[in-house]
């Protein structure tokens, strides 16, 4: 069997989006255990411009992992991102975890990170957020570039 990265990467090269605007790709990895979802800008051959992707756990959940653990391993595992993940907030209340960017991309007052969002043991979403730092700025969802390699590896880590 391959590997959930090279699951990944497979289907994204032979996936033909048509029309104009967001494109969504959307599979089930059901040997692996995940259902897999990915909204793109622009997708190309190689890569793409993603606006978000998500993880959804349909196998069992091993059973010694936590949100915590899955965080902290998330954390220390993902890589191929412009920043490395940081595990920011568990929420236990809300069974939330929080992770992002590490140290935010900086272009003149703005700041570019990634966010990872982890819900129970059964969730995942990256996001990539920009703020700007002037007072009263909101922060905006921004697209991020991503090879189909990159993304099929930072997937992987997540998914353990």
């Amino acid at each position: 069997m391959n590997s959930l990265a090279e699951q990944v990467q497979r289907s994204l090269s032979e996936w033909k989006p048509t029309g104009e605007g967001r494109r969504v790709f959307a599979t089930a990895y059901p040997e692996a255990g995940w259902n897999f979802t990915a909204t793109f800008e622009k997708a190309e051959t190689v890569g793409g411009s993603a606006w978000e992707f998500a993880l959804q756990r349909i196998g069992d959940t091993p059973a010694a992992l936590t949100l915590k653990s899955w965080a902290e391993r998330s954390a220390n595992r993902v890589s191929g991102l412009l920043e490395s993940l940081k595990l920011y907030e568990i929420d236990d209340a809300n069974g939330t975890a929080l992770l992002r960017s590490d140290g935010p991309q900086a272009r003149g007052t703005a700041r570019s990170y990634y966010e990872l969002t982890l819900t129970g043991t059964t969730a995942a979403s990256l996001k990539r957020y920009q703020a700007d730092t002037t007072p009263g700025s909101k922060r905006q969802q921004i697209a991020f570039a991503l090879t189909y390699d990159s993304l099929g590896q930072v997937v992987e880590a997540i998914a353990g």
